[in-house]
């Protein structure tokens, strides 16, 4: 496989968009690139441009997320799957913001994958973040409970 500096310049099917099965690159057309080499394009394509703490955390939060799937690639994740990881993450005791941070990450790089093509849907769009709790409003309703007893 060859080593890229730069994210591949991934080549566009005859449909517009980019293969999910095999791709090649545009510089090379003899090499070809499985379902996970692929996703692993993608998130650098995704990813290009982006500071690298943001690079280093958003493939981190994007990583978690495949890990999280299992067996499942993450071209067959459903809504349900989602919804279930944000789940998981409260479960694992993330915090609301935590997981909205999460939410958003995963969101961006689906909305990606479909406005190039390489997902049909996009899963993630009509998935809520969670609602974020309010430090001010939790502690003014702490002080009138205690008031209260």
């Amino acid at each position: 496989m060859e080593t890229l500096k730069e994210p591949a310049k991934l080549s566009i099917s005859q449909k517009g968009g980019i293969s999910l099965s095999n791709i090649t690159l545009a510089s090379n057309p003899s090499t070809t690139f499985s379902k996970e080499d692929t996703i692993t394009n993608a998130i650098s394509q995704w990813l290009y441009g982006k500071s690298n703490h943001s690079k280093r955390n958003y493939n981190r939060v994007i990583r978690n997320y495949i890990s999280y799937l299992g067996d499942t690639h993450i071209a067959n994740s459903t809504a349900a799957n989602f919804r279930n990881y944000q789940n998981y993450l409260y479960e694992c005791g993330k915090t609301v913001n935590t997981i909205n941070t999460y939410t958003n990450i995963i969101k961006s790089f689906f909305s990606f994958l479909r406005d190039e093509s390489v997902l049909p849907t996009n899963i993630t769009s009509r998935v809520k973040s969670p609602k974020p709790v309010s430090a001010l409003r939790e502690r003014i309703l702490t002080r009138a409970y205690r008031d209260w007893e």
